[in-house]
């Protein structure tokens, strides 16, 4: 070099500058485009947002870049993601590496919430000579009023074999079919308020809480499989006592309601002393900025649709967003004791005659229809996918058989009107359905 003129100093620093200033932005996503994609994507925050890159944006092995370095990832990744979460994007594509590969992006805000999760799936090789192994996916994307956010279908061709088709779910199955008991997240999560909520009040209560213990084991079972609405039980136990509470002054009113009704003298006082006495001790809060007195006069009243006016003027007069979750988990509470009552105990009585009697021409006799629909036979499920429940019934009569099917109508139109109290807390419940098995012996009229 020398010999040459080159003097070794300033070709390094040549070089340097030009690696520096020229070659630097390899990879890297200018801010500038970053944020015109954001400004793009504000009108449309009702969609789910799926981001296409040709390189990776995270370290595709780490294990080999420990060793060789990756000089193909894209250089500002650390701010990308940031971006990425602000925009609410949930899934990414990319290709580049020739190598097929899902995997979760998890950082460090996931112990707040789950919802911060990435999800990333790198494209295979397909149509190359270079390799044996052939990949491509099919994935299907569902929107946000689902609980499935993708399903992916991989095709794997080994030479020129197909390989089983690999399918995954996100959410995971598992995850999306969890098990909800109301009861056992409360003990799990707050054992000392379990203990004290469970003798102070229920066991108090005999057979009355002997019904209120077979509505929370229903609502917990339409519950399962909306892993939203576990995550509100899991994370403030004052959700669960809501509905808890409102399973028990429910039954208690609407018994009231029937019983005073039918003429007959009911005392019901120590009981309804004894819930209040568990709202006092473990409900009321500064959050909870209700009438107390106004809240408890929605479970006085017969309608459901009247329910939900009477909530709804309490909603608009709430600051809190704790308040309007305990309403919701509380409306939650109190459509399925309803539906549950109705069909089990109080089907002839005040709900035929107002809802079905002058809808159809069809006459129930009084006891009759729990006579043919038998208690132990009702059971209910939920389909988070289809954002559906259903009750399955056996009628032992064709009447029965019909009367079960409008009165699963009634609550199926009524839901309308509280579908925005179960979106605000994650249960994406649209439609109740009859499942009614038929074992008829003959009419009656």
């Amino acid at each position: 070099m020398n010999e040459n003129g080159i003097n070794k100093k300033n070709l390094v620093n040549l070089l340097t500058n030009e690696f520096s200033n020229e070659y630097y932005d390899y990879g890297e996503i200018p801010m500038s485009q970053i944020m015109e994609v954001k400004r793009k994507l504000k009108p449309y925050d009702d969609y789910n947002t799926v981001v296409l890159l040709h390189h990776h944006f995270y370290l595709f092995f780490p294990e080999v870049v420990k060793k060789y370095g990756d000089s193909s990832l894209v250089k500002n990744y650390a701010n990308l993601i940031q971006q990425l979460k602000q925009m609410n994007v949930k899934t990414v594509l990319h290709g580049h590496k020739h190598f097929d590969l899902e995997r979760p992006l998890i950082t460090e805000d996931y112990y707040e919430t789950t919802d911060s999760i990435i999800d990333i799936f790198a494209g295979g090789s397909v149509g190359t000579d270079r390799k044996d192994k052939h990949t491509f996916s099919v994935i299907d994307f569902y929107d946000k009023k689902n609980d499935v956010k993708l399903i992916q279908n991989k095709f794997i061709y080994n030479s020129e074999y197909l390989e089983p088709i690999v399918r995954k779910q996100i959410p995971p199955k598992n995850i999306s079919d969890r098990t909800i008991k109301l009861v056992e997240i409360l003990k799990a999560n707050n054992y000392d308020i379990y203990c004290e909520y469970n003798e102070a009040s229920l066991k108090k209560m005999n057979k009355t809480y002997k019904t209120c213990n077979e509505i929370i084991n229903w609502t917990s079972d339409v519950l399962t499989g909306f892993n939203s609405v576990y995550q509100f039980l899991e994370n403030d136990s004052k959700n669960i006592l809501f509905i808890l509470y409102a399973i028990n002054y429910r039954t208690l009113s609407y018994k009231n309601i029937i019983e005073n009704k039918a003429g007959n003298t009911v005392n019901l006082k120590s009981y309804f002393d004894i819930l209040k006495h568990v709202f006092n001790h473990h409900l009321k809060c500064t959050s909870f900025d209700i009438d107390i007195d106004e809240f408890h006069k929605l479970f006085a009243i017969k309608k459901l649709e009247k329910i939900k006016d009477k909530c709804d003027i309490l909603m608009n007069s709430s600051t809190s967003r704790f308040a309007k979750q305990y309403l919701a988990f509380t409306m939650v509470g109190i459509f399925f004791t309803d539906i549950y009552l109705v069909l089990t105990e109080y089907a002839d009585d005040f709900f035929y005659n107002q809802n079905i009697k002058y809808k159809v021409n069809i006459n129930l006799e009084q006891d009759r229809f729990h006579q043919d629909v038998p208690v132990p036979k009702i059971k209910i499920k939920s389909d988070s996918d289809r954002r559906s429940i259903y009750i399955e019934l056996l009628c032992n009569e064709a009447t029965a058989h019909k009367i079960a099917v409008l009165f699963i109508k009634e609550f199926d139109l009524i839901i309308d009107k509280y579908e925005d109290y179960f979106k605000l807390i994650g249960l994406k419940l649209y439609y109740v359905l009859p499942k009614i098995e038929k074992k008829h012996r003959k009419k009656y009229s």
